[in-house]
């Protein structure tokens, strides 16, 4: 599933697991684009998803906010959001978001390799509640 300047690959690894991976860039013109294809997934109750951000190149308050609307609803089914290879700039709108949302309004686990130490350092640093191995 793909826009211009956005792609969302999501792929199925267990009945109750999802993998979605973002790349390009999640601006205004593509928020709508998120919710069309992430919100579908919900219906796989209960849910565990891991969003992988590794080449999400950019992405501005809309399309953080498709992502909040996302967490917010999963999460009001019982299902779980992990935040996975995020760059400095997503790790940046962590910080920003951290500003109006507290880490119990919006939980932000980081899904990460065990060899990105300093990643997860600094994914804590600005504000990532806690993080997994992958």
């Amino acid at each position: 599933m793909s826009a211009e300047h956005l792609s969302i690959d999501i792929e199925d690894h267990e009945p109750s697991k999802v993998l979605i991976h973002l790349r390009g860039e999640a601006d205004g013109a593509y928020a709508e684009h998120l919710h069309e294809h992430l919100f579908p997934v919900l219906d796989r109750e209960p849910l565990r998803v891991v969003l992988n951000l590794a080449d999400l190149e950019f992405i501005n308050s809309l399309g953080l906010g498709a992502l909040i609307q996302f967490h917010n609803e999963l999460a009001s089914r019982g299902g779980q959001l992990a935040l996975a290879a995020a760059t400095k700039g997503v790790l940046e709108v962590l910080e920003k978001i951290r500003v109006k949302y507290g880490k119990t309004e919006l939980p932000v686990l980081m899904a990460t390799a065990k060899t990105e130490s300093d990643a997860v350092v600094e994914a804590l640093k600005l504000g990532a509640n806690d993080y997994v191995s992958k």
